[in-house]
């Protein structure tokens, strides 16, 4: 261990105002009421959990975009689950309100069209990488991460999802991958959202919102691992007939930097889109 001035700590560094505030306080989300709560700090494990179905690669995409369009920082995705063309697909619907399920078919209009080329032609200006790669070790992403960041810079780093990495299914090879992810954020000093699936116990549950005791035991390295949890609920993917529709619930189940809690925003299925409730 070695000692350092302060100043020249500060010297080395190249810190300023603006630079401490802004790794300090990390990125935004794009969420109001949830930026009040959370944000993205370099060398944090955040993990987004839920059970299948409730918006995790939604969730994950509408980061992305606010980090490459809103804060204009270079931000890898790595997708094991879907192909570049359909992330291409999922984010033209965010970004124009265009129904997912009217481009994935081709039944858009001509109006429709344009919005969705325009939405394209800002993704292209942005600073964003994505791989599809579907067979990815950590050791891969995080060669992959060092040399975009020498070459041009990296702000965020997305996994989607955990269970799909690559690596030995036993519990000593999912320990160590749990592992390598919290070197991999810390070596880089770049904050990592990664997605992850919980186990079915919520679901034999009257109320069905997950608990960190929901991730299943293989797993549950990652509730001591990560700095951050993050569950997504939807009531009304079990009941259809609530009366908060288009809302989806935000558990912070940990926060290194802040409180935890639940906080509600609006989710639209059609667009895959995620927006602030108020």
């Amino acid at each position: 261990m070695k000692s350092i001035h302060i100043a020249n700590y500060i010297q080395e560094e190249s810190i300023i105002a603006q630079k401490l505030v802004q790794e300090v306080t990390g990125l935004k989300t794009g969420l109001l009421d949830l930026d009040m709560r959370f944000r993205f700090c370099p060398g944090e494990l955040t993990v987004v959990a839920a059970r299948p179905s409730m918006g995790k690669t939604s969730f994950a995409l509408h980061v992305v975009l606010n980090a490459v369009l809103r804060e204009q920082v270079p931000t890898v995705f790595f997708s094991l689950d879907c192909s570049k063309k359909l992330l291409l697909a999922r984010m033209a619907s965010i970004l124009t309100e265009v129904d997912s399920a009217k481009i994935r078919i081709g039944n858009i209009s001509a109006e429709e069209e344009v919005s969705i080329n325009n939405a394209l032609n800002e993704l292209s200006n942005s600073k964003l990488y994505i791989s599809d790669e579907t067979i990815l070790t950590v050791s891969d992403m995080h060669k992959e991460c060092e040399t975009i960041k020498q070459m041009h810079g990296l702000s965020l780093i997305v996994i989607d999802y955990f269970q799909l990495i690559n690596h030995v299914q036993s519990q000593k090879s999912i320990a160590q991958l749990i592992t390598d992810l919290r070197h991999l954020t810390s070596a880089l000093k770049i904050p990592v959202l990664l997605t992850s699936q919980i186990g079915r116990a919520c679901e034999s549950r009257g109320d069905k919102r997950p608990f960190l005791s929901d991730f299943h035991a293989k797993y549950r390295e990652i509730v001591n691992t990560a700095d951050n949890v993050i569950f997504l609920y939807r009531d009304s993917y079990y009941s259809p007939d609530t009366l908060k529709l288009k809302t989806c619930e935000l558990i912070i189940a940990k926060n290194k930097n802040s409180i935890t809690g639940t906080i509600e925003v609006e989710y639209s299925g059609e667009y895959c889109k995620f927006k602030n409730l108020h």
